[in-house]
């Protein structure tokens, strides 16, 4: 038999319809049930209550099959004579465990069959036992991956019609670039082990933005043993030979403070802007400098700050970040080391003329939505055909940057993952959005998500993953968690720039100390921060308790509602922070419903992106605003306007 190369194996339903488990739920005492039951049906019960113990993905389908097959062929071995089945059922059940069983199907891989698929005993063979092919006949069936594809080892693909067809594409052409655009939750990553199974391992490179993508990534690949780097230790790796000293002094925990800085370079004052602010200043725009496609530094690349700069003003800033520059990408010549980070590295391969080298046969990106200018510079320039595969709907903060037009573009709609149900909540952003792409999102996941419209802004009756907008949402959202006794985490890898947050906000109020928080950075007093927030209603929240006193102190108190890792209870994040992950339960919180300025499209754009990632993050449960639909018609007005 072939083997099939997918995720088909992690799935298996249970001969079971859910409105019988519902009454069995809530019966401690179901004996009449039992009785009116046939085998497979009390087999499937009383593996429910059984599933905690059994793990999860594969292991739990090997297990849940095995269990059903015993306790079937039992039920049929016992004569008229014999303890039923059912008697066995009534003695061994427990509601307790049941409903603890139901609670996690889901999460498990396991699914409840249809009244209608119950009734038709497909599951069964003549001699009514348990039929081992019904689980992936069925699957087959009812999943959004319905054609099969032979790879060259063998192996069967088992793809939706979207993926078959790009992978006909690309075998089509397999030396050409082509570019994936592929909404939430239609399987790119499923779709990128595929093509691999097309290509040279040890050909094949696989680059991510991060290495937390990379990890994840490649953990979910099918086909070992592929090149996988993320663009940070690409570019070192391109710019030993040229800029060896630059390769080696790529550190990303290598602090140096802009005081330093500004001593070590003898940067003055610009305006009424101190040394050190300017260097800060400068550092910001040499960032922005690196993940922009000019050559050299120039005044767009300065930051927005609240003080008036003159033209000349403006030269000398400029001036200075170019002194900081080369500081940073020179042979060491001063008495402290600059820090080189991963975007200097990416700018000097993009200023350069080197290309990824030409023993890599194939280049897959996945996440190509997050990519600076500079990084598609390099991979378009490159003699290889580069694979990529984004989401632009997932590109919160700012524009996407396309591909060359040269290459290919296709487009995947149908999810895999969620069912119709999403397409309520996602179609009418996708609609409402100015300039991005209109085409529908299509719910073909067999797993329907349970859309809940709220109307008080309260914490969630049951663990949920609160999403929220920005900083001060989370601030707001942390304290309403602790004050009501709930223990919570912060989502993963954000906890310490969120404290920094909340610190630097107590000591601006209290003291006046000048903030170093990237969001707060641009505003030196607390009468600033406040007249910059002007619209923000959340930030009034947070301004209000800190005039009630609230301090260092208090947040302490606060904090130890804190749990370090998340143990599948409530968690509290911002959508930027949530993009590579799913939940089983999501509550887009009511600041990523603020009211956007009239004419303000990139307000709008950033809108519709959060509330679109941030929906298509939950698995099971989505929890929205009842108005959700009338915010999304007022600000879609307001901005055309």
């Amino acid at each position: 038999m072939r083997r099939f190369l997918g995720y088909l194996e992690d799935k298996f339903y249970i001969p079971l319809c859910e409105e019988k488990a519902k009454v069995l739920s809530l019966n401690a005492s179901p004996s009449d049930l039992f009785e009116n039951m046939t085998n497979a049906e009390i087999a499937g019960a009383l593996l429910v209550q059984h599933v905690t113990s059994l793990g999860r993905g594969i292991k739990a389908v090997v297990a849940s099959e095995r269990i059903l097959f015993d306790l079937i062929a039992w039920g049929q071995r016992q004569g008229p004579e014999d303890v039923s089945l059912a008697s066995e059922a009534k003695r061994l059940f427990d509601v307790d465990k049941f409903k603890s069983g139901m609670s996690c199907l889901r999460e498990i891989g396991l699914e409840f069959l249809t009244q209608e698929d119950v009734l038709a005993q497909d599951y069964l063979l003549a001699d009514g036992t348990w039929d081992y092919d019904f689980r992936l006949r069925h699957v087959k069936r009812v999943a959004a991956f319905k054609v099969e594809v032979e790879t060259p080892s063998g192996g069967l693909l088992c793809l939706s019609s979207p993926q078959s067809l790009i992978v006909k594409s690309f075998l089509a052409e397999k030396d050409e670039s082509i570019h994936i655009q592929g909404y939430a939750g239609t399987g790119k990553t499923h779709l990128i082990s595929s093509l691999i199974e097309f290509m040279s391992p040890s050909a094949t490179l696989v680059l991510a933005k991060t290495q937390v993508q990379l990890y994840e990534l490649t953990g979910r690949l099918k086909k070992g043993h592929v090149v996988a780097r993320t663009f940070k230790m690409l570019a070192s790796e391109l710019l030993a030979p040229i800029r060896p000293h630059l390769s080696m002094a790529a550190d990303d925990y290598l602090q140096v403070s802009d005081a330093q800085v500004a001593r070590v370079l003898s940067l003055g004052p610009v305006g009424a802007i101190n040394p050190i602010r300017v260097a800060a200043i400068c550092r910001r725009a040499i960032r922005r400098y690196c993940e922009s496609g000019d050559i050299t530094l120039n005044k767009r690349n300065l930051p927005y700050i609240k003080e008036q700069l003159s033209n000349i003003d403006s030269d000398v800033m400029v001036q200075y970040a170019t002194r900081i520059w080369e500081a940073t990408i020179s042979p060491a010549v001063y008495e402290i080391r600059f820090p080189v980070r991963g975007y200097h590295l990416l700018k000097c391969l993009s200023l350069s003329n080197e290309v990824i080298p030409d023993t890599y046969t194939h280049v897959i990106v996945d996440e190509s939505h997050d990519l600076s200018r500079p990084i598609l510079q390099i991979l378009d320039r490159s003699p290889q055909a580069v694979i990529t595969f984004g989401d632009e709907y997932q590109c919160i903060a700012g524009p996407v940057f396309q591909r060359a037009k040269k290459i290919r573009q296709r487009d995947i709609t149908l999810s895999v993952r969620a069912g119709k149900d999403m397409e309520g909540v996602l179609n009418p952003l996708i609609d409402a959005h100015p300039t991005k792409i209109k085409l529908p999102y299509e719910g073909g996941g067999d797993d329907p998500t349970n859309v809940v419209f709220y109307d008080l802004s309260k914490v969630p009756d049951a663990a949920s993953t609160i999403l929220v907008d920005s900083e001060w949402g989370m601030f707001e959202w942390f304290q309403r968690l602790s004050h009501a006794g709930v223990r919570f985490s912060i989502l993963h890898g954000s906890r310490n720039e969120f404290e920094r947050f909340m610190v630097d906000c107590i000591n601006l109020y209290h003291s006046g100390t000048p903030p170093k928080h990237r969001k707060l950075f641009f505003y030196p007093t607390w009468d600033a921060l406040a007249q910059g927030q002007a619209d923000n209603k959340v930030f009034d929240k947070i301004q209000a308790m800190m005039e009630r006193g609230y301090n260092i102190e208090r947040l302490k108190i606060s904090l130890l509602s804190l749990d370090s890792v998340s143990s599948g209870g409530y968690q509290l994040g911002m959508v930027e922070n949530a993009r590579n992950a799913e939940y089983d339960s999501v509550m887009l919180a009511p600041d990523l419903f603020g009211d956007i300025k009239q004419g303000d499209v990139l307000g709008f754009d950033r809108k519709i992106c959060s509330l679109y990632t941030g929906g298509s993050r939950a698995k099971f449960e989505l929890l929205v605003p009842g108005y959700i639909g009338d915010w999304v018609s007022s600000q879609k007005h307001s901005v055309m306007k």
